[in-house]
């Protein structure tokens, strides 16, 4: 990767709830900041890794930076 181009992107997943049954912790949202650069193809996704994450109803996939939303696409959900 050209450091000169890299940027800082912030990646959203927002979901209904979901609550992991060992931790018993529940989260709406998944947050990460990666770093992209200019020119170059880059890709995010999110991977359902345990049944209890695959929860119906709307997604929210958003792509930011320095806090201007360049991204955003609403999906469904259903199982």
């Amino acid at each position: 990767m050209d450091e000169e181009n890299a940027e800082l992107f912030e990646t959203c997943i927002k979901h209904p709830q979901m609550v992991n049954p060992e931790s018993k912790s529940a989260f709406a949202e998944v947050t990460e900041r990666k770093v992209g650069a200019i020119g170059e193809t880059n890709f995010d996704y999110y991977r359902f890794e345990y049944t209890w994450e695959a929860q119906p109803g709307e997604w929210l996939f958003e792509v930011r930076q320095n806090n201007r939303l360049l991204l955003q696409k609403r999906f469904d959900v259903q199982l």
